[in-house]
C-alpha cells in the first residue's frame, strides 16, 4: 500500500499494539476513531512515525467538558457498581447497550446530556468507548509488566546457564493480556454510532480488525440481509519481524515494504477494485497475488534477503484475510447493525472490503 492509504480500526478505539505490527506491514497508516478531544490513545513512538493516527469523527466542542466531567464521575464515584456492571454485561445479563446504559445514568443520577434520540445514542455510545479504552490501557500495560518481567527471568536464565544469546528475537508486539468483560457486541453498535455519524470526506473506505468475533457479527448482519455469504478474496501470511526498540522495528518494517513494493501495489489496486461498483469477478487475480506473496516469503529462514528484514524465528507469524461483502456498503451495514434507517454522513464504496487480522 503506498503511504497515504488509511485504514480504519475497529471496534476499538485505541489501536492495540498486539495488531498495530502486523497490520502496518501490508497498510501504509491505521487509524482509529477517538470517543472525544484529547491526546491520542496509541502506541509510540508508531504516531510520531505518522504510522498510527487517530481522531474524533464527531467533536464535542462545548460539551467537552461535561462529557469529561461525566466520564470522571463514572470513573471515581461508581467503580463498585461499574465492576458489577461489567460483570453483568460478561454474563449476557443484557440485552442491549441502551438498558445497559439506563443503569449507569440511574445510577450516577444523571440524564443523558443531548437532545434527541440519535444524539443520546451517539452520546451513550462514546461513554460506552471511552470506558472500554480505558479498560484496553489498562490490559496493555498489564501484559507489557508481564512481558518484562518474562524477559528479565529470561536473561537471568541464560546467565545462570552460561548462555550469552541475546533477547532481541522476542516479539515486541506480544500478544495482550486477556481481554476486560466488554461485550464485542456492544462495543461494536457503539463505534458503529460514531461511523454512522463521522461526516468527514478522508474517512477511509478499507476497515481492519483483530477482534473475529466482531467480524463475524458484521458477517451475519450481511448473510442476514444479503441471503449469502462474503467473500473471501485471499489470505497473507504475514512475517513476524524480529524485536528489539520499536524504532528498529520501524526500519525493518520499511525494509520489508521495500522488498514487497511491488506487491503491495497489486494489494491496493485489488482492494480498490474490489471496493468498486458491479460484481466484478477477481479471484483470478487474488489467486496471482497469494502465490507472488508466498514466493517473496519463501526464502526465510535459510536464505536472508538484501534488506534487513528477517523472521524471528520459530515464531509463528499472523494472517490477513481479505472478504468482500458484494452489494452491501458500510454505511448500510453498521445501519442494519444499529438499527438506524440512513445511510452515513461520510464517503463510502458500493463494496464493503474488510481485512481481518488472525
Amino acid at each position: 500500500m503506498t503511504n497515504g492509504t488509511h485504514v480504519l480500526y475497529f471496534p476499538a478505539t485505541r489501536l492495540p499494539l498486539a495488531a498495530a505490527g502486523p497490520l502496518l506491514l501490508p497498510f501504509g497508516k491505521l487509524v482509529a476513531y477517538r470517543p472525544a478531544e484529547g491526546p491520542p490513545a496509541m502506541p509510540q513512538p508508531l504516531t510520531a512515525a505518522g504510522l498510527v493516527g487517530s481522531y474524533p469523527p464527531v467533536p464535542l466542542g462545548d460539551q467537552l467538558d461535561r462529557f469529561r466531567r461525566q466520564l470522571k464521575d463514572m470513573q471515581t464515584h461508581a467503580a463498585e457498581y461499574y465492576q458489577a456492571y461489567l460483570s453483568s454485561l460478561a454474563a449476557g445479563a443484557e440485552e442491549d447497550i441502551e438498558a445497559g446504559w439506563q443503569q449507569v445514568a440511574r445510577q450516577l443520577k444523571q440524564t443523558p446530556a443531548a437532545k434527541g434520540a440519535r444524539e443520546d445514542a451517539l452520546w451513550r455510545a462514546r461513554l460506552y468507548l471511552a470506558l472500554a479504552e480505558q479498560e484496553a490501557v489498562l490490559q496493555e500495560e498489564l501484559a507489557a509488566g508481564m512481558a518484562k518481567v518474562g524477559r528479565r527471568e529470561a536473561e537471568l536464565l541464560r546467565q545462570m546457564q552460561g548462555e550469552t544469546e541475546e533477547l532481541s528475537n522476542l516479539p515486541i508486539f506480544a500478544a495482550p493480556a486477556p481481554a476486560a468483560p466488554i461485550r464485542k457486541e456492544r462495543l461494536l453498535v457503539a463505534w458503529g454510532q460514531l461511523y454512522l455519524a463521522d461526516p468527514s470526506p478522508e474517512r477511509p473506505w478499507l476497515l481492519t480488525t483483530a477482534q473475529e468475533e466482531s467480524a463475524g457479527l458484521l458477517f451475519e448482519a450481511y448473510e442476514t440481509d444479503a441471503g449469502r455469504q462474503p467473500e473471501r478474496l485471499l489470505s497473507l501470511p504475514l512475517p513476524p519481524l524480529t524485536g528489539g526498540p520499536e524504532e528498529e522495528w520501524i526500519e525493518k518494517r520499511k525494509a520489508f515494504r521495500a522488498h514487497a513494493g511491488d506487491l503491495l501495489g497489486r494489494l491496493e489496486e485489488l482492494l480498490t477494485q474490489a471496493a468498486g461498483a458491479g460484481p466484478e469477478e477477481i479471484g483470478a487475480t487474488a489467486a496471482a497475488l497469494t502465490t507472488a506473496w508466498e514466493e517473496l516469503l519463501r526464502p526465510w529462514p535459510t536464505k536472508k534477503p538484501a534488506a534487513a528484514w528477517e523472521p524471528s524465528g520459530p515464531a509463528p507469524g499472523r494472517v490477513l484475510t481479505i472478504y468482500r461483502l458484494a452489494g452491501m456498503s458500510f454505511p448500510r451495514l453498521f445501519g442494519l447493525l444499529c438499527r438506524q434507517d440512513r445511510e452515513a454522513a461520510g464517503p463510502s464504496t458500493p463494496n464493503a472490503v474488510l481485512a481481518v487480522l488472525s
